[in-house]
């Protein structure tokens, strides 16, 4: 059996056996990344592949920004959290260059028998999510615990047993996010295969709608946003990604100016009443994060800064309340929800134009490759999903949402390599 075999068994196991898990326990996304690091044939090809990423980027950015953020250690608030988080972002890393690898030393046959698996593994999400929704989310409610202590016993039968269907469909909402990550991957591979574009959409409709009816609302939101990408990518597509990523680094350099100046919804002309408690809570979130960003703009408060300045910040008191929910619930969480504004509060000016200039650099080199303008809709598709999570729901630093990216990256790899047909 060819050896090529052995290091695409573990891919496949990982996408295809492990990712239904990572629904109801998002940290196992870190597994099957670590499953995945696995595919790698030998050492040689783990160096090759390092090369090739420190060719592609650039070993002075590189090593720029990693001395960057260990230094932003040294004045952190909590020195020995920020240098554990810096070794096992590391550590992450490198299982995301092995993933790399792994699928570039895949032959043409088993690179088709990946895309199978990662067909498979969306369709699976996609049904189980369905099942979830259709039948009050029984496989949530048997895996982990619905509190209902809060609700009124008074109630009637029928809105205490929605009540409870949406708590249990919140225990998994996070994990909406797997199968808003594969949506565009597996559209683009069921396309290909099918050859009939109305398949392709059907699925992604399909992925929307349960995305909206699963309590996670900034999903259908970065689907959106995606679509929205893809479409000018179709209008413009040699320079489109070049477009998005220069939107990108403009949000970012902008976004904590703008979020100073709105401390309420009533400031956008919105009535903070009609709004979710969780959508009033994201704009304290960054408008409080935007002042500390302001004392110290140019170095930040160190890494992993966000989490020890969450017991410093005031409770959150929603509108029409006079006390918060919870008293541990305060205006900064553990982190701000949003990647751009962590980036400036934790690596503040510096460390944003170096992870800047690497997003428009890496974003030049896929321009300039040889991909078909189906493959850049693909790509320019799922990175703004990314890109919206990132700054809607998430911590970056969140080893799980770290793991997630590289995933994704790498169900997109896997559409976009051309292997060679033979088994070498």
């Amino acid at each position: 059996m060819p050896a090529a075999f052995w290091y695409a068994l573990p891919l496949w196991v990982g996408y295809g056996a492990l990712a239904p898990v990572a629904v109801y326990s998002f940290v196992n996304l870190v597994v099957v990344l670590i499953v995945c690091a696995l595919s790698v044939h030998g050492l040689p090809g783990l160096a090759r592949t390092a090369k090739d990423v420190r060719d592609e980027i650039g070993p002075e950015l590189m090593i720029a920004l990693s001395a960057w953020a260990a230094l932003t250690c040294f004045w952190a608030l909590d020195r020995a959290d920020a240098f554990a988080t810096i070794a096992k972002l590391f550590a992450l890393f490198l299982a995301g260059i092995a993933l790399w690898s792994g699928i570039t030393s895949l032959t043409h046959r088993h690179l088709r028998r990946l895309q199978t698996i990662i067909i498979a593994s969306g369709l699976l999400l996609a049904a189980l999510y369905v099942f979830e929704l259709v039948f009050g989310a029984p496989i949530a409610a048997a895996i982990k615990e619905i509190h209902v202590g809060d609700l009124d016993p008074q109630l009637p039968q029928q809105t205490w047993q929605e009540l409870y269907e949406q708590r249990a469909h919140q225990k998994i909402a996070r994990g909406v996010v797997a199968l808003g990550a594969l949506t565009f991957p597996v559209g683009y591979l069921i396309w290909r295969r099918s050859k009939d574009a109305r398949l392709a959409i059907a699925w992604v409709a399909l992925c929307f709608v349960i995305a909206l009816f699963a309590h996670m609302s900034s999903v259908p939101v970065a689907l959106g946003a995606a679509l929205l990408a893809m479409a000018w990518v179709w209008a413009y597509p040699r320079y489109g990604l070049i477009h998005l990523s220069v939107a990108a680094v403009l949000f970012a350099m902008l976004l904590p100016l703008i979020a100073l100046q709105i401390d309420s919804a009533e400031r956008l002309g919105i009535d903070s009443k009609i709004l979710d408690t969780s959508s009033q809570h994201r704009i304290q979130i960054y408008h409080y994060t935007s002042g500390l960003i302001a004392d110290r703009p140019l170095s930040g408060w160190g890494f992993r800064a966000a989490r020890n300045l969450s017991d410093k910040a005031p409770s959150f008191v929603a509108a029409g309340y006079a006390q918060p929910f919870n008293e541990k619930q305060t205006i900064l969480p553990l982190h701000p929800h949003n990647m751009v504004l962590q980036l400036w509060l934790e690596t503040g000016f510096i460390g944003v134009v170096l992870f800047a200039v690497i997003l428009l650099i890496v974003t030049a080199r896929i321009c300039r490759s040889r991909l078909a303008k189906s493959q850049r809709l693909l790509i320019g598709g799922t990175a703004v999903f990314l890109f919206a999570i990132a700054n809607l729901s998430f911590g970056i630093w969140q080893f799980h949402w770290v793991s997630l990216m590289m995933l994704s990256a790498g169900a997109v790899l896997a559409c976009c390599h051309r292997p060679k047909r033979s088994f070498g």
